[in-house]
């Protein structure tokens, strides 16, 4: 490092860092949490903290959502949000989050952030999600499918 050039972290750029997980029945629908504090449904996850990596971030917002361990496989889709619907910038990571046999009774949710919790058919994920989230998803369910992680860009 020059000394004429002092290197300032503040200065970088600031992104949020978003992972969920892709979970799904033996039907191969998908499960979906309630938010409390906004519309909508989501997948179960939510932004990394700081010195957490994507995985690490889908494993810990699993187990505090779910009130249980998921088991966090392959990446599935990286997305790019440039921050047109929501405030600044990110990069979304859905991971394969398996397949379980629970049903929805069996998971404890995390009160003060959840409110229900259900298993929805891939067709009817619409009516559940944002648009942009719907086909961050379906990449996500096709990558699961085919074995080959997927990148959206600025959906």
């Amino acid at each position: 490092m020059s000394a004429g050039y002092p290197f300032d972290p503040s200065k970088l750029p600031a992104k949020r860092v978003g992972s969920g997980a892709l979970i799904r029945n033996p039907e191969g629908d998908v499960l979906l949490v309630k938010p409390t504090y906004k519309e909508g449904w989501e997948i179960p996850g939510g932004l990394a903290e700081a010195g957490e990596s994507p995985r690490e971030a889908a494993r810990r917002e699993c187990r505090e959502e779910l009130g249980r361990e998921v088991e966090i496989g392959d990446l599935l889709c990286v997305h790019y949000a440039d921050g047109a619907r929501t405030p600044g910038d990110g990069v979304m990571f859905v991971f394969d989050g398996g397949t379980s046999s629970a049903c929805p009774d069996d998971y404890v949710l995390q009160a003060e952030e959840l409110c229900d919790i259900a298993f929805v058919p891939s067709a009817e994920l619409g009516s559940h999600l944002k648009p942009v989230m719907v086909v961050r998803m379906l990449a996500a369910i096709e990558a699961a499918r085919t074995g080959a992680m997927t990148y959206l860009e600025r959906m």
